[in-house]
Parts: structure tokens; sequence; C-alpha cells
């Protein structure tokens, strides 16, 4: 089982850990098995018999396919991070190319639906989720996200001008935005009402903390805002600028290119904000025991010496 610091190692500062998740987002990491974890594993046991090369390769692995509470890899294939990608790049396609209100209803819950499957897969698993909150937050996601596109879209089509084309072309992240809060809110509610394990920097486990809990939670509703924003922002204006002038505009030369152009850009902005955000916050993150309930401040190390934090998987 991977858990703790002292299995998942030293996460390094901001810039190693984008390089990180830049391997994570490497759609070839995706069909990854349990053989090449257990190659994997093999070789980090006895790491000081193979090259440095092929050491950083079996770390890659077991970073981008095994989860850090189970252990085990993340299952289906699909909802690991390395399929964030062409998962995102289809489903942001559809809801910045969506004109009508089914076309906009259908995206937006195409989109939670596979947001719920992935938070699901990749939460903190100190506590399981019944089904039924896995279907509250679907619900109340989709729910949110179909009525914020659809207000958004006819508060944009009473207006004129600029204003109009920002309101509408913004529509698609901000109808995300309020249903991720929604989402990862409720879908992960165990881990604020209850507590998340915090561990020792040895990986012992001494409690479960629910305002560990919390910032855990927070913090990847504001990862996932974060990287939603350069994604759906530039790709929708860029849609929209194609459509109005130059060889990309209805009628011209380039039109049929005009959605195969504006996957290019989810693509490349899917690749490049998702690792410069998801890396702002450690998965395996540090507390100070000072902002923990009061039962974790009198803490110590097993040699008599206090304990001044702790560590606690963030999940994704």
């Amino acid at each position: 089982m991977v858990s703790g610091p002292a299995a998942s190692g030293d996460e390094g500062p901001y810039w190693s850990r984008v390089k990180v998740f830049f391997k994570m987002v490497d759609p070839r990491n995706a069909l990854l098995g349990q053989s090449d974890v257990d190659w994997a594993r093999q070789v980090l046991s006895g790491r000081a018999e193979h090259p440095p090369s092929v050491v950083e390769r079996a770390q890659d692995i077991v970073q981008c396919v095994v989860h850090p509470d189970t252990g085990l890899p993340v299952s289906p294939f699909f909802l690991r991070l390395s399929c964030i990608v062409p998962a995102n790049m289809t489903l942001d396609c559809l809801m910045i190319t969506a004109s009508t209100p089914w076309q906009t209803a259908g995206a937006q819950a195409l989109n939670q639906c596979y947001n719920a499957a992935h938070y699901w897969a990749n939460r903190n698993h100190t506590n399981d989720e019944p089904p039924v909150r896995v279907a509250a937050s679907f619900t109340a996601a989709t729910a949110s996200s179909v009525w914020a596109a659809l207000r958004l879209q006819r508060a944009a089509s009473a207006m004129q001008g600029a204003a109009a084309v920002v309101l509408r072309r913004s529509a698609p992240f901000l109808a995300v935005a309020a249903a991720d809060v929604l989402n990862l809110g409720i879908m992960r509610s165990n881990e604020w009402a209850r507590g998340i394990a915090v561990k020792r920097r040895d990986g012992t486990e001494v409690g479960r903390s629910r305002r560990a809990g919390a910032m855990a939670v927070a913090s990847c509703v504001a990862a996932r805002v974060m990287a939603a924003a350069p994604v759906l922002l530039s790709s929708s204006f860029a849609l929209e600028a194609m459509e109005r002038a130059g060889p990309f505009r209805p009628g011209a030369a380039l039109a049929s290119l005009r959605v195969p152009a504006a996957l290019a850009v989810l693509g490349s902005a899917i690749v490049c904000a998702v690792p410069l955000t998801f890396a702002l916050f450690r998965r395996e993150a540090t507390v100070s025991v000072s902002w923990l309930e009061p039962e974790f401040r009198s803490l110590d190390d097993g040699n008599g010496l206090p304990v001044t934090q702790v560590w606690y998987h963030k999940g994704l």
C-alpha cells in the first residue's frame, strides 16, 4: 500500500510537481496495468541495482497509475488523470459548441457524469462513499450546471454588443465552476463531515481530522476551477474569433476546420493548465497541528518529541 510521505517520497518544489503532473496527464499512461505496476514496484524495491532512467520510469508508473490510499491502480483506466486530455477535449468541445438549450443541457450533463466518476475514483479513500451520495452529487451538479448555463445563455441573448459575447462565451466555464463546487463538495462530504486520516512523517496514522478533510476538498475545488478557467475561456473565445473573421468564418474556405482548430486549442490548454494548477497543491499535503482539532496538538513522534505537522492525502 502506498501512503504517507515516507512511501510516496518528497514531492519537491512547485516546478517539480508540475513536471510530475505533465507525466500524469500523458495519455500513454492510461493503459498501464497491474503487471506494469508490479514491475515498477520490483524495480523500486531494489533501485540500487537499476540505472537512474529505469528507476525514474518506475516512479512515474506508480505516480501515474496507483492511488496513494489503496495502493491499487485507479480503475477503470479512463478515470485516471492520464485520460483527462482526450476526455475533456471531447466534453469541453461539446459545451463550447452547443447552440440550443437541449445541446447545452446534454453537454453539461455528460460533463458532470464524467466528473462525478472521476472525482469518485480519485478521492481520499479514508471513508467509503455510499452510492446514494454519489447519485446526490451527480444530480445536484448536473442540475446546477444545466440551470446556470441556460440562465446565462438567456441573459446573453437579452444583451447586445461585447457584453453579450463575453457572457455567452463565459457561460460554459461559469456553469462548470458552479457545478464543481457542488459535485466535489457533496461527493466528498464524508471527508469534511467525518474526517480523513492524518499521519506522521513515517506514515503512521494518528487519527482522523474533519478540518484536514475540509482543506483537502477545498484545495481540490480550487484546483479544478482554476484549471477549467483557461481551458474553457481560451477555447471559447478562440472559437468566437474564428466565427467572426478569418478563413474559419462560416462559408469561408476553412470553415469545416473550425471544430478541429477548437479541439487543438482545447488540447493545448488542458495539457498546460492542468499541471500548472494541480501542482499548486501537494497530493500529500502537510498541515500544522495548530490548525487541526485540539486532540492533535499533544502528539509526539514516538520518541517523546512533539509533532508539529502532519500529512494527509488530498486527492485530485
